[in-house]
């Protein structure tokens, strides 16, 4: 019996220390590659007005990131709004010590997406860019996304907004239109401090519990 005891404490034993070996060698690299997914949204039921970009012009939104890696941005064009033309995808940096979209930092340009209309039609448009794999960005803080009519038609599509500051992290923006010359997004012209795109991020954490913002007072943002 007791040889018996001590070989089943060694088989124990060894399968510990094979699973201790799996686990630390193992799923690593899976593990790194897995994340939490959770979302700072403004509800496009909220929607009092919308934007649009033409003529080359990009328009965008500054927002807040406490993650750094970002899987998705869902923007909605308004009901009844349907359109052969794709829409470009920017992320960008801010200048130093400002809230201002800064177009020399390129953080993503694309991709393309083409989203004719909504299914069933009636609805709003989702316009939904998935990132694969998500985008990392430098660190946590303020950034903005931007999007630009493809191959800079001077045609436009709207995207739904609200002029009664839903979001305080971040504002409206509209670039410089493009002319001349190869498509391109141009520096950013002016921005409208009571005006928000509205917007869903999917963020990917890899923490165990995401910080969720607390209360936002009378805005309406999931921060899931």
């Amino acid at each position: 019996m007791t040889a018996r005891l001590r070989r089943a404490s060694l088989e124990l034993g060894l399968l510990v220390a094979l699973l201790g070996t799996i686990a630390a060698f193992g799923p690593r690299t899976a593990a790194a590659a897995e994340c939490s997914p959770f979302h700072v949204r403004l509800e496009p039921s909220t929607w009092n007005t919308s934007r649009a970009a033409d003529l080359g012009r990009a328009i965008g939104q500054t927002f807040l990131a406490e993650d750094t890696l970002i899987s998705r941005i869902t923007v909605w064009r308004p009901p009844n709004f349907p359109t052969s033309l794709g829409a470009h995808l920017y992320v960008t940096g801010v200048g130093a010590g400002t809230d201002r979209p800064d177009m020399g930092q390129i953080l993503l340009d694309g991709p393309t997406l083409l989203v004719h209309d909504s299914d069933p039609p009636g609805q709003f448009i989702e316009m939904s860019f998935v990132l694969d794999p998500p985008l990392a960005l430098p660190g946590p803080g303020l950034y903005a996304f931007f999007l630009r009519t493809e191959f800079c038609s001077p045609a436009s599509w709207y995207i739904v907004a609200n002029n009664t500051n839903p979001y305080p992290y971040g504002l409206y923006w509209i670039t410089g239109r493009v002319d001349t010359g190869p498509c391109r997004v141009r520096p950013v012209d002016s921005g409208e401090n009571n005006t928000d795109l509205l917007f869903d991020i999917e963020f990917c954490s890899t923490r165990v519990t995401p910080t969720h913002a607390g209360t936002w007072g009378r805005l309406k943002v999931i921060y899931r």
